[in-house]
């Protein structure tokens, strides 16, 4: 490991503020790095460089040289102790350059592949590689390799109390899932998820195994949706359709702080009068929605998870909470 230096660079190059520390981090410019960090951050690590790359690094045609780069390029730096490698959805051939140059590194290197597949896990498994499909494993597992003792950390274990008070009010009808997503990461994450017990999802995202659906027209099933930039006007329009189904059980919906200035504000009216929607027509619905961001940055977490709770919906604490929340959820039987 290296230790003769001190960090030279923030998390300012995430976009979202995590204390300083010695775990790098090689991964795609935006939510899948963010949500990286800040479970890193939560766990009580910090980051000593972000060196971005582009989706389409780890894609299919793609031939992981910005990654494979950027592992060397931390290797040997010497502010860090642990290099996390990020991405979604990679092709086989790509991910398997990333475990060779895992395997090969001089620094403990964690993988967080978030919807690779059972060949390239399998694989992981055969060279030693620490290979997680989960962003929270992956970020609690490069604080444990920093030096961290788990036992000393607040895990946010999945709130199972709160799983079957949903499940109870949620009738037999309300089997499905929407989830309308500002981030393409976070909605992979959930949509990988969801897929382990609801093979059937449908999404607009690209290189996943879902069945794929347009993010216009009528929704049928369980749906994850990657929005972008479409706003909180058609969330408002999306929820309210939703909340006028009696097959939907629980809607998911993200906020990514720094994306605009009051993320959970401008969606928040939206949410209250889709619950009030339901409520009038003798159904619970369920809001999940999950803040991707920390208490360093402005607004804060806390006052954002806060105003979401005010609303009547529930607030997960991670990316990978919330996909396995929102599947639980709807569990019958």
């Amino acid at each position: 490991m290296n230790q003769s230096a001190q960090p030279e660079a923030t998390a300012d190059e995430l976009g979202i503020h995590v204390r300083r520390g010695r775990i790098g981090i090689v991964g795609p410019a935006g939510a899948a790095s963010q949500e990286v960090a800040a479970r890193i951050h939560d766990f009580t690590g910090g980051v000593s460089r972000h060196v971005a790359t582009t989706p389409a690094d780890l894609g299919t045609g793609g031939d992981a040289a910005e990654t494979l780069r950027g592992i060397r390029e931390l290797d040997d730096h010497a502010g860090t102790d642990v290099v996390v490698v990020v991405g979604t959805a990679p092709s086989p051939a790509a991910a398997r350059l990333v475990l060779d140059a895992a395997h090969a590194s001089g620094t403990p290197v964690v993988v967080c592949l978030v919807g690779a597949d059972a060949g390239t896990v399998a694989d992981a498994s055969t060279r030693g590689v620490d290979l997680h499909t989960r962003s929270k494993p992956a970020a609690l597992a490069a604080v444990v390799a920093s030096g961290v003792d788990p036992a000393t950390l607040d895990l946010h274990a999945l709130n199972w109390p709160l799983i079957e008070e949903v499940r109870a009010l949620l009738s037999p009808a309300q089997r499905e899932i929407r989830g309308y997503f500002t981030s393409g990461a976070l909605c992979a994450e959930a949509l990988f998820l969801a897929l382990e017990t609801h093979p059937e999802a449908a999404t607009n995202l690209v290189g996943t195994p879902a069945a794929p659906v347009a993010a216009t027209g009528a929704l049928h099933g369980t749906v994850f949706l990657d929005l972008g930039e479409a706003g909180a006007a058609e969330r408002a329009r999306l929820l309210r359709e939703a909340a006028e189904d009696p097959a939907v059980g629980v809607v998911v919906v993200d906020f990514v702080l720094g994306a605009e200035p009051d993320p959970v504000g401008a969606l928040a009216p939206a949410i209250v009068e889709a619950k009030a929607v339901a409520t009038a027509q003798g159904r619970h619905f369920e809001v999940l929605g999950y803040v991707l961001g920390t208490d360093a940055d402005e607004p804060s977490l806390a006052t954002q998870a806060d105003a979401l709770v005010a609303t009547g919906a529930t607030w997960a604490s991670s990316a990978t909470n919330t996909g396995l929340l929102a599947r639980e959820f709807v569990v019958k039987g």
